[in-house]
């Protein structure tokens, strides 16, 4: 290209670039952007940039400057740019580092050059000895650009992977290492660099020191001082210079950013951070408190947390220092603002320290000392929570819900497990009393309902602790607010109150057997859960509560003034504003208690009663049927036809009595789609409380009616919407079924009869193309379910005819992974009996053999079908706990097939599939286990051990990279307690073949091997300098403790904890490292194993 040449197309190119970003035409925009992007993919623009940046004086203007440095970037970038740009030589190094020396100061803008300081990196990235040379050139430079420089080229060697495809990892672990060398010059520079006090470089000083400690980051980030000895890190000036910096709020965030790097990195830093705590809380936390600074409230939070993560141990010593940084991060979280982002920030730190202290060794000095310590630490940290947790209940808006700001909802959601633990600490006497100290003495008037509020939701979110420690508190104070609630007017129950009445819900429901164990709070608590209910946000609470008050309260709830509660709660349900799901928990609930009622009169009158209410609904439902005028407003029969079946949902039919609906199948009518539910829902009280040989009004039993019913119902074009409506309805009946059955109520007479009934529905829907239709064929199978469950061994006639049926379709239809969980319940079921082993081993390999079982192969598969990898190894999970061990035996290649597809599903971004799978994986390792403590002294023949070791044995390397894999990118915080648990599990059943007969098999030579592999197989940038090396004897001799702890918890006394893995000390510290090794590669990327 010769000169004039070269000159027009600067001109276009300036032009152009003048077009993009400051043009107002959108379509000259969009051609200028895309001329100047065929540009950067030409030849000549290697040529065109650089002579842009070599320009002599008065430079070209600023953005032309800027275009040309991105385009030498991105060009040394693509794919084969670095041997275009290694062929140029040192020209083009010089070019960039002449460009770097001349526009590091202003007026040159600061993106320039960063972009000329990425080129120059992307350039030494690619050349042997290229870190070198530059290094050899930078004393040429101005300090700014070798600030510049030094920040970018650390970055160049951790970006991810992905963005840069010119390089592979061989290359880019060079980079590192020679980056690496340079380390300690580096860190000199810095130094004297952060000892300047004048500006001889022309940058502020403030400027300057972000600068550095920007710097000083992207080094920290690639472990620029691991190899320095642990007393010299901790007094290294360069960490006085960070901490100094919290003091200027210029640099402020930077340098939180560098001290909580160091933290997270150095194992020997807390203890150093630590004794600056006083000074942290008194010179910098307090004076932002009081000036509601909340940038910096914030980073101090962040990196007070981080130390005390980093520390929990130090920390449950109780020093002064210790005390400090306590008291700073309850003064945190206390703090109010608009959002809930500080105070969330902490919780981690509280949850670590309380899992420390709780995890010391039962009834030892060390852990009675440390509890009187905290006491009053946690007790003053329920206070702030407490505090800060409180919703305004002063609203008055439609619907409670939408008075919680997000971020409030989201810090109780995660406030649980912290709760829990302050529980556990304080122990539940302590906790309940903090809870309700001075909470009787108010008026109906004065309650100040947010505190009330906030003290129910802590109590509920405890209620399993507080259940489990059986130490009863005093319940007057419950039903003292409880009182005050049930006697508001409708007219007094607006707003936020009803976030009041969802929290007592939840209290209510979760400690219902104690509150009803009295006569005389059964009437308060039911006019309660009326109140409750009638509001959205607090429906679902109460109906719940109200559904576990009349299991609970069998001995009191068939008081006639309870029952005239219930009736009036029903009559409630006809206006239509309920969830379906909150209809089915009162109607449940009202059900239970008239099924449950001895006295036969009795309960045949509150029947008769309860019918009386829905003969209006009955006639409702015939009505729209005939009113051809409704039909022609959708609007409003869609409304009429809703609130019809709500009144008719889950009646019964009383003895003698026919309802209309019966009429309309005698005359031929066309039955409505949704009256299939409420037919089938009249069924189940007549099952329940009148009995098989009830008749109509024509001298046919219902069953008869419902059979002559259910083929009118399977014709026409609302196949689908009926046949899935009477499935739900037949749901419902089985659910009843099951607990009417164990209680004695129901004859097997019955249920045979009933099987008669609703199975050969269930076989044709199963032979019909409707299956394709997903709602129906999960409602099938929820039904099929359903029945299985309440029926038992009711079932065995047809279970060949069950899984044959289940097998068929999900070969034709593999989307549907209902078929396979439904499966999996057929096998929970009868799977342990020995007759049914071969029909289970069958079944197992035609669901293996799909195609979309089979192609399973990878994790980007398991993430584009979660809902099939759940179900599936929720299927194996059955199968290999339940079957015989013919079964198992004869399944052995299945088996490894599905152990392997399970391991490679457990590095799945999506959390469920990748839990399932190693959930499904931890119940292997179980039995595989249990099989191997079952014959230690020999290895005996037939047995499935022996083929479960031996599957093991072949799989184990892959089982251990993959669980390590898992460990890696921003999802793996999620996966830490099973893949702590996999791995203990891995450990105790080589240490036990070890010892055994079984070395033959397995041993823990295998378990070294196999963890040497994959730790040396890991890319090299996915693991620090150096961490290869420590990694596997620090594993090694953690998992052999925690093989101990697990065996331990398998023998004698201790079996019947066996579940407990993470209980001995061994085990908690194998899922602390698992932790820490999580926590320290979330920003790796997260790649896929070979």
């Amino acid at each position: 290209m010769d000169a004039g040449e070269a000159s027009e197309l600067q001109a276009q190119l300036a032009a152009a670039v003048r077009a993009l970003n400051d043009g107002a035409n959108p379509s000259a925009r969009l051609a200028a952007n895309q001329w100047l992007l065929g540009l950067q993919r030409s030849p000549q623009a290697w040529a065109v940039a650089t002579s842009l940046l070599a320009a002599p004086d008065p430079p070209p203007p600023a953005d032309l400057l800027f275009f040309a440095a991105q385009t030498l970037r991105r060009k040394i970038q693509s794919p084969d740019g670095g041997a275009l740009a290694l062929a140029q030589g040192p020209p083009l190094l010089d070019a960039l580092l002449l460009a770097a020396r001349r526009f590091c100061a202003a007026p040159a803008p600061r993106q320039l050059l960063t972009q000329i300081c990425l080129a120059l990196s992307a350039l030494a990235l690619r050349a042997e000895g290229g870190v070198d040379g530059l290094f050899a050139r930078m004393p040429h430079l101005p300090a700014p650009a070798v600030l510049e420089l030094l920040t970018v080229l650390p970055e160049e060697a951790a970006q991810d992977q992905g963005g840069d495809t010119g390089v592979d990892a061989a290359a880019r672990c060079r980079f590192m290492r020679e980056l690496l060398a340079h380390a300690p010059a580096v860190l000199e520079f810095l130094h004297a660099q952060s000892e300047k006090a004048d500006a001889d470089d022309g940058l502020p000083l403030h400027e300057r020191n972000r600068r550095i400690l920007r710097c000083l980051l992207s080094w920290v980030r690639v472990g620029c001082f691991s190899e320095m000895p642990a007393a010299a890190l901790a007094v290294h000036p360069l960490l006085t210079f960070a901490f100094n910096s919290l003091q200027v709020s210029f640099s402020f965030d930077v340098a939180i950013e560098v001290m909580t790097e160091l933290v997270s990195q150095h194992q020997e830093l807390p203890k150093a951070f630590l004794s600056k705590m006083p000074y942290i809380r008194e010179v910098l936390l307090l004076p932002a408190l009081a000036n509601r600074n909340e940038k910096i409230i914030a980073g101090l939070a962040c990196l007070m947390c981080e130390v005390g993560q980093a520390a929990p141990a130090l920390v449950a010593e109780g020093g002064s220092q210790a005390l400090a940084l306590a008291d700073a991060l309850l003064r945190c979280l206390a703090f109010t603002s608009e959002d809930w982002e500080i105070a969330d920030s902490t919780l981690q730190f509280w949850c670590s320290l309380a899992h420390f202290i709780l995890g010391i060794d039962v009834k030892t000095a060390e852990r009675n000392a440390a509890l009187e310590l905290f006491f009053p630490v946690f007790s003053s940290l329920l206070d702030a929570l407490l505090f800060r947790a409180q919703i305004d209940t002063d609203g008055h808006g439609t619907d409670g819900a939408s008075c919680i700001p997000d971020g409030l909802a989201q810090f109780r959601v995660n406030l649980e497990e912290l709760l829990v633990d302050i529980c556990l600490l304080l122990g539940a006497p302590a906790y309940i009393n903090k809870l309700f100290s001075g909470g009787c003495g108010f008026s109906s008037q004065s309650v100040p309902w947010k505190e009330v509020e906030v003290r129910m939701y802590a109590l509920s979110m405890v209620a399993d602790t507080i259940l489990q420690d059986e130490s009863p508190f005093d319940l007057s104070i419950i039903m003292h607010f409880v009182n005050i609630l049930s006697s508001r007017t409708p007219v007094e129950l607006n707003g936020s109150l009803f976030l009041v009445y969802k929290s007592f819900g939840d209290v209510i429901g979760s400690y219902s057997k104690w509150l009803s164990s009295s006569q005389s709070n059964i009437k308060p608590l039911l006019l309660f859960c009326a109140s409750g209910i009638s509001k959205s946000v607090s429906s679902n609470a109460c109906s719940l509560a109200l559904r576990k008050l009349c299991e609970d309260a069998s001995s009191f709830i068939h008081e006639p003034q309870n029952l005239e509660i219930l009736f009036w709660i029903s009559e409630g349900i006809d206006k239509g504003n309920l969830r379906l799901e909150d209809e089915e928990e009162i109607i449940s609930a009202i059900t239970h208690t008239l099924s449950s009622v001895r006295d036969k009169e009795l309960r045949k009158s509150s029947l008769v009663r309860l019918l009386c209410l829905s003969y209006s609904a009955v006639e409702k439902i015939v009505d729209i049927d005939r009113d051809q005028s409704l039909r022609q407003n959708p609007a409003a029969y869609t409304q009429a036809l809703d609130l019809a079946v709500r009144g008719l949902y889950s009646r019964a039919i009383n003895d003698g009595a026919r309802g209309p609906w019966a009429s309309a199948v005698d005359d031929g009518a066309s039955p409505l789609p949704t009256m299939a539910s409420a037919v089938v829902d009249c069924v189940t009280l007549w099952i329940k409380n009148i009995g098989s040989t009830c008749h109509g009004g024509m001298g046919e039993t219902y069953p008869e009616i419902l059979l002559r019913y259910i083929p009118r119902v399977t014709r026409g074009p609302g196949f689908n919407v009926a046949s899935s409506q009477l499935l739900r309805g037949m749901s419902a009946l089985f659910g009843h079924l099951a607990t009417s059955n164990t209680s004695g109520l129901i004859d097997d007479d019955i249920i045979l009869a009933l099987l008669g009934i609703f199975w050969p529905l269930l076989e044709k829907l199963f032979q019909s193309h409707h299956m394709e239709n997903a709602s129906l064929s999960a409602a099938v199978c929820r039904s099929l379910s359903s029945a299985i469950h309440s029926c038992g061994h009711h079932f065995h006639i047809m279970l060949p005819k069950v899984l044959e049926c289940l097998s068929t379709n999900f070969l034709l239809f593999q989307r549907h992974d209902c078929f396979l969980r439904t499966a999996a319940n057929v096998i929970e079921e009868f799977g342990h009996k020995e007759e049914y082993g071969a029909l289970c081993v069958r079944t197992f390999e035609t669901l293996s053999s799909s195609s979309s079982i089979s192609a399973l192969n990878s994790s980007y598969t398991c993430d584009q079908e979660p809902d099939l990898v759940e179900a599936y190894t929720y299927f194996t999970s059955m199968f290999i706990r339940c079957c015989p061990k013919e079964a198992i035996i004869a399944s052995g290649s299945l088996l490894e097939i599905s152990f392997q597809k399970a391991a490679i599903c457990s590095t799945a971004m999506h959390r469920g599939a990748a839990l399932a799978a190693m959930s499904y994986v931890s119940c292997f390792l179980e039995v595989t286990l249990a099989a191997v403590l079952e014959s230690t002294e020999c290895i005996p023949e037939g047995s499935p051990g022996v083929v479960l070791v031996q599957i093991l044995a072949r799989c184990g390397e892959g089982l251990l990279s993959n669980v390590l894999y898992a460990l890696l990118g921003v999802s793996a915080l999620s996966r830490v307690h099973k893949s702590a648990t996999i791995l203990q599990q891995l450990a105790a059943l080589c240490s036990i073949c070890e010892r055994t007969t079984w070395k033959a098999i397995l041993s823990w030579d295998s378990l070294c091997g196999w963890l040497q592999l994959t730790v040396k197989s890991l890319p090299p940038e996915y693991l620090k300098q150096g961490e290869a090396e420590m990694i596997i004897p620090l594993w090694l001799k953690v998992l052999e403790d925690a093989a101990l702890d697990y065996l331990h918890s398998r023998t004698g006394d201790n079996i019947r904890n066996h579940h407990c893995y993470m209980q001995g000390k061994g085990g908690r510290t194998l899922k602390r490292i698992v932790r820490d090794f999580a926590e320290s590669h979330r920003n790796a990327p997260t790649p896929c194993p070979s």
